[in-house]
C-alpha cells in the first residue's frame, strides 16, 4: 500500500505588523494577520484564506514588568483564546481558555502566569517556566472559527496583574481523582454506559452526593444531575448524541473530556497520523497508560504516530546504546499495539563532534549538528534495528530553519539527510526517510532555501 504523510509546517510567525501605545509595542503574527489600535481597542484580524493555523498579537516585555497574571477584555467569534508566555530560558508555554464565541459580547479573560507541560516547545521542553516572562502573545486559532475563513478579535484593557486572582474557595475533599480508563472516554454512538472515576477522599471529607454538568463544544449545558459517590469511585451518566463534551463537578474539582462518534472504517487510512510525545514530557509515562492511548488511536482509525527521539539520551557513549528508558518503553509498547511510528530527531551526543551550549558574542548557542555524518547514519541504523517493529519512517532533523538548526546554512541539514538516507538504503532498512518539518516562513531560514539546487 502506498503511504502518505503529513509533515507539519508551523506558521507561527507571519509578517510583523506593528501597533503601539505609550506602554507596549504589539506585533501581529501569522499569515493574513493585521493589527490596529483605535479608541483604546486592539483589532486583530485573521484572514485564513491565505493559509496558516493561527494569528496573534505579541509583545516583548521590559524587565520592569513583573506580573502574576494577564487579564484583558475580549469580543470575538473564536470559541477559544490562547496565551503564550515566552520565558527567559527560550521555552514557550501556551494556555487555552474557552470563550463565548460571540463577537457582540465583552467577556473578561484571565491567564495566571504558569508553565504548560501539555503545550510547550523550545528550551528544555519540560513545561517548567524559568527566568520570568520576557514576552507574551494573545493567540486565536483557525480551528476555533468553525467554517469561517476570517475573524476579528477586539481586545481592550490589557492588564499585567501583580497578584493572581483568587478563585472562590471550595472545600478540598479529595487527595486525588483520576480517570478509571481513558479508552472509555472515546465511544461509538449508542454506548451510554456511565463514565467511571476513581476517588481518594481526605479523612472526614467524604460526601454522598455531588452535582454534575455536561457541556457541548460550544460551551452550552446539555445534561445536568446529581450522582452518588460509591466508596472510592463515581459513576456519571453520559450525554447522548455525537460530538465532544466536557464534564464538570465543581464540588470535587473534577473536569474531563468525552467524545462520541460513528465507528471508523474497517481499514485505517494511513494518510492520517497523530503528532504526540509519548517519549518525554507530560504523562502518560508508563507502558499501561501509553498502551491505552495508543488503543484510543487505533479505535479511531489512526495507526501512525509522530514521536520524538533524543539521540543524546539513547547513546551517550559511542557504541553503547541504552534502550531501557522511556524512549524504549514507548517503542516496545507501540510495537505490541501494532502502531507505526514516524520518529523525529534534532539533537546529537557530544561524541559526534556536536558542541553544546557554546558562548558567542554574549549569547548562548546550541550547536547540535554532528560533524561525522557516517557515525550519524550508522548510529541510527542500529537504533532502527532495535525499534524496526514500530519505527517505519524517520524525519531527519526537525525544524532546521530555527533554533534546532542554530540558523546554520541549509547544506548542514541537507547533508545529514543525504547521509542518513544513503546509509538506510545500503543497510536495506524498511524505513521511509524524509527531511525535517519547517517551523516558520519568517524569522528563520526560509524553507525555499533548503530546496535550492546548490544544497
Amino acid at each position: 500500500m502506498k503511504r502518505y504523510f503529513i509533515i507539519f509546517l508551523f506558521l507561527l510567525c507571519g509578517e510583523g505588523l506593528f501597533a503601539e501605545t505609550s506602554d507596549l509595542k504589539w506585533i501581529a503574527r501569522g499569515v493574513g494577520a493585521s493589527l490596529k489600535y483605535e479608541q483604546e481597542n486592539w483589532y486583530l484580524n485573521g484572514d485564513f484564506s491565505k493559509g496558516g493555523p493561527n494569528v496573534s498579537m505579541q509583545s516583548n516585555l521590559p524587565d520592569k514588568i513583573k506580573f502574576k497574571a494577564l487579564r484583558f477584555q475580549l469580543r470575538s467569534p473564536y470559541r477559544r483564546v490562547a496565551v503564550r508566555f515566552f520565558d527567559g530560558a527560550k521555552q514557550v508555554h501556551q494556555h487555552y481558555l474557552k470563550t463565548r464565541g460571540n463577537p457582540n459580547i465583552w467577556e473578561t479573560i484571565e491567564f495566571p502566569v504558569a508553565g504548560s507541560p501539555a503545550h510547550c516547545w523550545g528550551g528544555a521542553g519540560d513545561g517548567v517556566l524559568r527566568d520570568g516572562v520576557h514576552a507574551v502573545a494573545i493567540v486565536f486559532h483557525r480551528t476555533d472559527l468553525g467554517r469561517s475563513q476570517s475573524g476579528e478579535a477586539i481586545i481592550r484593557n490589557i492588564e499585567f496583574l501583580p497578584e493572581p486572582s483568587t478563585p472562590k474557595k471550595r472545600i478540598n475533599r479529595l487527595k486525588s481523582w483520576r480517570v478509571s480508563d481513558p479508552v472509555r472516554h472515546f465511544r461509538e454512538v449508542g454506548d451510554e454506559a456511565p463514565l467511571e472515576f476513581l476517588l481518594d477522599f481526605l479523612p472526614d471529607k467524604k460526601i454522598k452526593t455531588v452535582a454534575f454538568t455536561w457541556y457541548d463544544y460550544q460551551g452550552s449545558s446539555v445534561k445536568t444531575g446529581h450522582v452518588d459517590c460509591q466508596k472510592d469511585k463515581l459513576l456519571v451518566p453520559v450525554p447522548s448524541g455525537k460530538g465532544f463534551f466536557e464534564l464538570k463537578i465543581p464540588e470535587l474539582g473534577v473536569e474531563a473530556g468525552f467524545f462520541v462518534d460513528s465507528a471508523p472504517p474497517a481499514e485505517a487510512d494511513e494518510y492520517f497520523a497523530i503528532d504526540s510525545s509519548f517519549s518525554w514530557g507530560a504523562p502518560p509515562a508508563d507502558s499501561v497508560m501509553i498502551g491505552k492511548y495508543l488503543e484510543i488511536m487505533k479505535n479511531n482509525g489512526v495507526i501512525w504516530n509522530r514521536d520524538r527521539l533524543k539521540w543524546g539520551a539513547i547513546e551517550k557513549t559511542r557504541g553503547r546504546a541504552d534502550f531501557n528508558n522511556r524512549f524504549g518503553l514507548y517503542r516496545r509498547t507501540a510495537a505490541a499495539k501494532h502502531i507505526k511510528t514516524l520518529d523525529v530527531v534534532h539533537d546529537a551526543p557530544s561524541w559526534t563532534g556536536a558542541k553544546l551550549r557554546t558562548k558567542k558574542n554574549d549569547r548562548i548557542y546550541d550547536i547540535y549538528y554532528p560533524s561525522n555524518l557516517y557515525d550519524y547514519a550508522q548510529s541510527f541504523i542500529r537504533i532502527n534495528r532495535e525499534f524496526e517493529a514500530t519505527q517505519k519512517a524517520f524525519e531527519v532533523w526537525n525544524e532546521p530553519d530555527i533554533g534546532f538548526g542554530n540558523t546554520f546554512p541549509p547544506p548542514y541539514a541537507v547533508s545529514l539527510l543525504k547521509a542518513f538516507s544513503r546509509g538506510a538504503a545500503d543497510a536495506k532498512l524498511e524505513l521511509q526517510v524524509g527531511g525535517g518539518a519547517f517551523a516558520t516562513v519568517s524569522g528563520g531560514i526560509h524553507p525555499y532555501e533548503f530546496l535550492n539546487f546548490d544544497t
